[in-house]
């Protein structure tokens, strides 16, 4: 049995074999461009360090080295010219530092990311390390400018907006198209009721019975909920250890992981709940009152920088994230991002113009394959595909079988039962972004597609995409090979 594991959120995907060896093409094994310069960390997952700490990083050949604001550390770690990091075990030395308040928690929370990157960008002034979803989770300057203020700050996007809960002061930013539900009045008795954060409005919810949203159309929750020590009859000022585990009682906890959220010490919770894994951040904001931000999405880079631009006290700044929020789920107007709609892009409608194309092109073979679609004749679909046929799977995996094997898999769960609502295009310009990686490299190297096609309308809801991979066989013939699929638009 084999497999198609995607790179990330969308780099490429590499064929792996559950057993035996694969046939890769190598990376090129160049010392990475950033070998030997020193830098210093700008910012930690989004936001800046705490206010007097330096954490610096130095790449040896093979080992990287720095000091991670109260003891020095280093690892061994591999790079590559194509972008790929991984950096191994890290050791360091056992200084318990007091000052700066917070700087071992830091500490933890820098190596957490380190060990997590996967991936790094560099310009001539920064060294940027991403995270299998995507997510910059460290970014660095280097030492070598002459001054350091020649490295702008991080652009706050304009379609972030401040919202503040003035029963308690916190303050915080959500994308500017987000609904905010802070309750009014004073305490209830069951206390301060939470404030609930959304990426759409009342329509979406009634535009699906029973509350029925599926998981892949990007609609997002977020729960802010104040919690004081007194409800869980323990005392003031307990640690957010304590407080977690009195909290989850008998559900348990997975893991939890030390954080700073904008300066602030937080504890990441994991817990394994009815529903599956669940994830919420833990805030102590006064000794009597402590703050719970959890989410469905929590680990979304819109969520992400919700709770990590809040702002605990009255002399504190709230951070606006630098990037731009993630599109509305299709149906949500976000006006202020120029997004009616949800249309993340151009609309894509239409289908491929064809009178007069050439037989025996690979134009030709996709107008036969956009007919055969259309009309749901899963019975002639096989004489067009390649054999093996590969389906790749947005954000996760896929494999490949017989072309019967693969249609029945398309008629099962990949293709509407309705087909009237399927487009198809070969304009790149409706293409889905894929976090910038060209659709070609999708599966591999040893892929070279003669013609892709880009068709929404897919799965049983009618909401999912597809990209079609045409390619050239030894004769000159020409086969539908791989599908990358997607239960939504990808990331348009």
């Amino acid at each position: 049995m084999m497999r198609i594991v995607f790179l990330g959120s969308a780099a490429a995907l590499a064929l792996v074999a559950c057993t035996g060896s694969v046939d890769q093409t190598e990376l090129p094994d160049e010392p990475a461009a950033f070998t030997g310069t020193e830098w210093d960390l700008l910012s930690l997952y989004g936001t800046q360090t705490i206010p007097g700490t330096s954490i610096t990083l130095e790449f040896m050949e093979d080992r990287l080295v720095g000091f991670a604001g109260c003891n020095n550390y280093g690892a061994p770690y591999t790079a590559t010219t194509l972008g790929t990091f991984e950096a191994m075990e890290v050791e360091r030395t056992e200084m318990g530092c007091l000052e700066p308040e917070g700087v071992l928690v830091q500490e933890g929370v820098f190596e957490q990311a380190l060990l997590s990157a996967i991936r790094y960008e560099q310009t001539p002034a920064t060294l940027t390390f991403f995270d299998e979803s995507g997510n910059s989770v460290l970014q660095f300057v280097t030492q070598l400018l002459a001054d350091p203020t020649d490295v702008p700050d991080p652009v706050a996007s304009e379609f972030w907006v401040e919202a503040a809960d003035v029963r308690t002061g916190l303050r915080f930013a959500v994308p500017c198209y987000w609904e905010v539900d802070i309750p009014f009045g004073e305490q209830d008795p069951s206390g301060l009721r939470a404030v609930t954060l959304r990426n759409y409005d009342m329509a979406f919810v009634q535009a699906h019975p029973r509350g029925a949203i599926g998981e892949d159309e990007g609609a997002i929750k977020v729960d802010v909920s104040y919690i004081p020590p007194s409800d869980l009859g323990i005392s003031a000022g307990v640690s957010l250890t304590d407080f977690a585990q009195t909290l989850t009682g008998e559900s348990g906890i997975e893991t939890t992981e030390p954080a700073t959220v904008n300066g602030h010490e937080a504890l990441i919770v994991t817990q394994q709940g009815a529903y599956g894994i669940g994830y919420f951040a833990l805030i102590a904001l006064q000794e009597d009152l402590y703050l719970l931000v959890g989410s469905g999405d929590f680990h979304s880079e819109d969520v992400q920088g919700i709770l990590n631009s809040i702002a605990y006290t009255p002399d504190a700044s709230v951070v606006i994230p630098s990037f731009d929020p993630a599109d509305p789920p299709l149906g949500v107007d976000a006006q202020c991002m120029g997004k009616p709609s949800g249309a993340g892009a151009q609309d894509l409608s239409g289908l491929l113009a064809c009178e007069g194309v050439a037989q025996g092109s690979p134009e030709s073979l996709a107008c036969e394959l956009q007919t055969a679609l259309l009309a749901r004749d899963m019975q002639n679909l096989p004489s067009f595909m390649a054999d093996p046929f590969t389906i790749g799977y947005w954000g996760s995996e896929g494999g490949w079988a017989s072309p019967e094997d693969m249609v029945q898999e398309l008629d099962n769960a990949r293709m509407p039962q309705d087909t009237s609502g399927l487009t198809f295009t070969t304009d790149r310009a409706l293409f889905p972004q894929l976090a910038g990686a060209p659709p070609e490299q999708m599966f591999g190297p040893e892929l070279n597609p003669s013609l892709l096609v880009y068709s929404e309308g897919w799965g049983p809801d009618g909401l999912g995409a597809a990209i079609l991979y045409l390619v050239e066989d030894d004769s000159g013939a020409y086969h539908w090979s791989n599908l990358a699929y997607s239960h939504e638009h990808f990331d348009r």
